[in-house]
């Protein structure tokens, strides 16, 4: 999750008792925790040099890992006086017409090598999968439609089951009911009373932005395309808001979604090394961006040179 999008001051995860805690300093905002052994600087208002130096305090008072902060164009030069590098990017993100940098500083020099053995073979796959937008294979056998507050005891159980560990607290009813208030718009894909595909399209109004998040497939409904479904389903309801740019962070090891972003035309933004707490472990995510207002269609990468950059698109 990008944004602060409700009036809770902490994540919290029921089997750990692990808290995420959401803080306002000056005119930024941060979460910070021991789950995901980080701080994320959610919003950089004021100052950056502020903000960049603030992250750094508290990860070195904390024992932090990592400090992970969405920058403005114009914040990136303070940040990276400070020693943070990019990671990823977004274009145009912000309504001025900004790049958005994922900026990272590894306090934890540990921390910055990416151990995953799958990584590169999932990012590879992606791309070349990227030019074949088929879906005769999807097979949806249930409509798809708006969740509304009633729904949330049964879309938390799914998220509680599949997922040990999540960087916000999905699992919890309450939680789901005050995003759907705030800025979140929930999918699903339903079949007698119970979800077998979800996700989420959670707006950054301010940016005319949102981000595709929080998919999850039951296990008995997965192979049938219902995440591309999905996907394509929030995408028509963005644009018809007139919502101009969607983005995604998906897990770096997974085929399934990093695929399926790939198919739908969205461009490859970089790489986040070890940055967010997914089913008990800290794993590397990928960044994915499309432009709604205008399609793109896919953009032509060259596998070659992504692959040749550090975590992909980190020099932008």
């Amino acid at each position: 999750m990008m944004q602060e999008r409700t009036d809770k001051q902490s994540n919290e995860v029921a089997e750990t008792g692990v808290v995420d805690v959401i803080e306002q300093h000056g005119e930024s905002i941060f979460q910070h925790g021991k789950l995901n052994d980080r701080v994320y600087v959610m919003k950089v208002a004021g100052p950056p040099e502020e903000a960049a130096a603030k992250a750094l305090e508290i990860a070195r008072r904390e024992g932090y890992g990592k400090v992970f902060a969405k920058v403005p164009e114009q914040g990136a030069r303070a940040f990276r006086a400070r020693g943070y590098r990019q990671e990823a990017h977004i274009p145009e993100y912000f309504d001025n017409g900004d790049r958005c940098r994922f900026m990272s500083f590894f306090v934890d020099p540990i921390r910055v090598l990416d151990r995953s053995q799958s990584s590169v073979q999932v990012l590879r796959a992606a791309l070349t999968a990227a030019s074949n937008t088929a879906d005769s294979d999807r097979i949806i056998t249930s409509p798809i439609r708006t969740c509304t507050p009633d729904d949330a005891r049964a879309m938390a159980s799914l998220y509680g089951r599949t997922f040990s560990t999540y960087p916000f607290p999905i699992n919890d009813p309450e939680y789901i009911v005050e995003a759907m208030a705030a800025n979140v718009t929930y999918s699903g894909i339903w079949h007698q009373g119970e979800p077998l595909a979800l996700s989420a399209a959670e707006r950054d109004r301010e940016n005319s932005a949102v981000e595709m998040t929080d998919f999850v497939v039951a296990p008995t409904a997965r192979g049938r395309g219902l995440a591309w479904s999905l996907l394509e389903h929030m995408e028509n309801t963005m644009r018809a808001e007139g919502i101009r740019t969607a983005f995604t962070i998906a897990r770096a090891e997974s085929y399934g979604m990093n695929i399926t972003f790939a198919r739908q035309g969205y461009a490859y933004g970089g790489r986040l090394v070890n940055n967010t707490s997914i089913c008990g472990r800290i794993e590397s995510m990928n960044v994915w961006h499309k432009t709604l207002s205008v399609e793109l269609g896919v953009e032509n990468h060259r596998v070659s040179q992504v692959l040749a950059t550090p975590h992909g698109g980190g020099t932008t």
